[in-house]
């Protein structure tokens, strides 16, 4: 691709302009601001039965803000002794952040829609619950570490446009955003995420509900994300996706994530604050304790599905729907491939989808279009049977017109 440059004006570097951009600062509160009623200001009570209706937890920003301007974690001059400097730094591990809130309390952060999907299989009555997050290349910290992180929210700054041009003078209109990217960090040796080496940093589980139930939880349920403050407390990067005339969008901000040990994922009603189960690691979670939860080897009742591959399956397939390219993820750039496994039923039609891997952004697209799929019966001794087989959906940004 041929990269677009602004007309009459010189480019700055991208990471430059990822921190900091015309009229945006990231301002940080006192640890005594007002923090928005919706937002808690105290420790998340991990005994609770519920929480309260339109629940939103902890703010990302003002825990990232309030970490950020502590003068404990300010670097160390010349003028302070090694002594001091570590004294200051370790009077960090129980200091107030703002409100009734410190920085070993228990957090609490709804994860951003994106990152959570829900998947109903009314046969079996089971819904199968996934949390994605992705490794995170934090280049702006010294050491440049890779994590696995999870996103909480994402705040686009500004929009504007303006006339690009490429080095053969062709010319496009640039859709241009800034973006400043929220979100939790950990060590990749956690017990929410498979292996490091495993490319999806994901969990899953999956509860036995009635059909309403699920109907109910898969338009209301939030995923509440338990976790406690780790050393080195912040973790910060950078972003930025350059336009082409073929795709003429420049998308670029900042990566603002709190380190943290993960301890529980909750799944929980937004709007009653009903909360329908707690997980922790997974020799902790007890029958008792959540009675729905159906275990990785529970057996099903239905019949063992007959496996296919894919390229068998893709010739059968019959009806087609191309998922449009979500807005979102086209603006920053976002392309890749979402890989799903399919149970298709007896009749040809789309039974149930499970996410394998896919960014975030891109999922929900793909999963909406292969609901639609339809396929020839596939038949086993003149008989037609159940069948799974892998489906990839691929996201190019070159396919994508501008």
């Amino acid at each position: 691709m041929i990269s677009l440059s602004r007309l009459g004006m010189c480019r700055l570097p991208m990471l430059i302009l990822a921190l900091g951009v015309a009229g945006h600062t990231q301002s940080t509160p006192k640890p005594k601001a007002n923090i928005p009623p919706r937002y808690l200001a105290a420790p998340l009570d991990v005994t609770v039965e519920n929480v309260a209706p339109d629940f939103r937890g902890h703010d990302i920003t003002a825990v990232f803000s309030a970490i950020k301007k502590s003068s404990a974690l300010k670097a160390k001059s010349e003028f302070e002794s090694t002594a001091a400097f570590d004294k200051r730094r370790a009077g960090f591990r129980d200091q107030q952040l703002y409100g009734n809130l410190r920085t070993s309390s228990y957090l609490g952060f709804v994860v951003d829609g994106n990152s959570t999907h829900f998947m109903y299989d009314a046969d079996s009555q089971i819904l199968s619950v996934k949390l994605s997050g992705q490794p995170i290349h934090f280049i702006l910290e010294e050491d440049n570490p890779i994590l696995d992180g999870v996103l909480i929210r994402f705040i686009v700054v500004s929009r504007d446009r303006y006339i690009g041009q490429n080095g053969f003078g062709a010319q496009a209109v640039v859709d241009r955003t800034a973006a400043d990217q929220y979100g939790v960090a950990f060590n990749q040796t956690n017990w929410l995420f498979p292996p490091p080496e495993n490319f999806d940093r994901s969990f899953s589980f999956r509860l036995k509900m009635e059909p309403e139930e699920a109907r109910a939880a898969k338009a209301d349920g939030k995923l509440l994300l338990v976790c406690r403050l780790s050393e080195p407390w912040l973790r910060q990067g950078a972003f930025g996706y350059h336009p082409t005339i073929t795709d003429p969008t420049e998308t670029y901000g900042s990566e603002d994530y709190v380190q943290v040990s993960p301890e529980q994922v909750w799944l929980f009603h937004q709007k009653t604050g009903r909360i329908i189960v707690k997980l922790s690691e997974p020799q902790a979670v007890t029958a008792p304790a959540v009675p729905n939860l159906v275990s990785g080897s529970e057996q099903q009742v239905t019949p063992e599905p007959v496996r296919i591959s894919e390229p068998m399956s893709q010739g059968r397939l019959i009806k087609k729907v191309q998922p449009p390219y979500p807005p979102l993820a086209r603006k920053a750039r976002i392309q890749g491939r979402v890989l799903l496994q399919a149970t298709i039923s007896k009749s040809g039609d789309i039974e149930s989808l499970t996410l394998i891997s896919g960014h975030p952004m891109l999922v929900d697209a793909a999963i909406e279009a292969v609901k639609q799929w339809k396929y020839k019966p596939y038949l086993l001794n003149g008989e037609p049977v159940q069948v799974e087989t892998p489906i990839q959906v691929n996201f190019e940004l070159s396919a994508v017109s501008p």
